[in-house]
């Protein structure tokens, strides 16, 4: 996908446990796409680079502190929604401190197979990160090779 400068752009982590399962964030009812499950992060402030924000959002959101040395980006895909949004995905293999839900209502670590089998029944996912969990399953395959 083509970088669109004029979408509102968000960056997303796909954290990785020892066991290879990855980290999905249950959003707040009161957010758009309340109770669905989505790969944490946030939008990009102006002047921002994609991995500090990153960094910032795990820090507001899960209250842990990413080592964005070891970021590997996987891929962007389109919100599907009114406002043009353009989500990015990392791979976070690494980070300090101890995961907490500060601004979702769950958290869930899900084997990347099953996050793509998932997304439209147990793990019912907003558009764009249906786009992001398929990425990912490819980039996956493709790291375990």
């Amino acid at each position: 996908m083509e970088n669109n400068p004029t979408a509102i752009q968000v960056v997303a982590a796909a954290l990785i446990d020892g066991a290879g399962q990855v980290l999905l964030a249950q959003r707040p009812w009161t957010k758009h796409h309340g109770g669905l499950w989505e790969f944490p992060g946030g939008k990009v402030d102006q002047h921002e680079s994609h991995q500090h924000a990153l960094v910032r959002e795990l820090q507001e959101e899960l209250d842990i502190t990413a080592l964005a040395a070891h970021f590997q980006y996987i891929g962007s895909a389109d919100a599907g929604a009114q406002k043009p949004i353009q989500l990015h995905l990392y791979w976070v293999p690494q980070w300090q401190g101890q995961i907490l839900a500060l601004e979702h209502l769950a958290l869930r670590w899900v084997a990347v197979d099953v996050i793509v089998k998932q997304s439209g029944n147990d793990l019912p996912m907003p558009p764009g990160d249906q786009a992001l969990a398929k990425m990912l399953e490819k980039f996956h395959g493709s790291a375990a090779s």
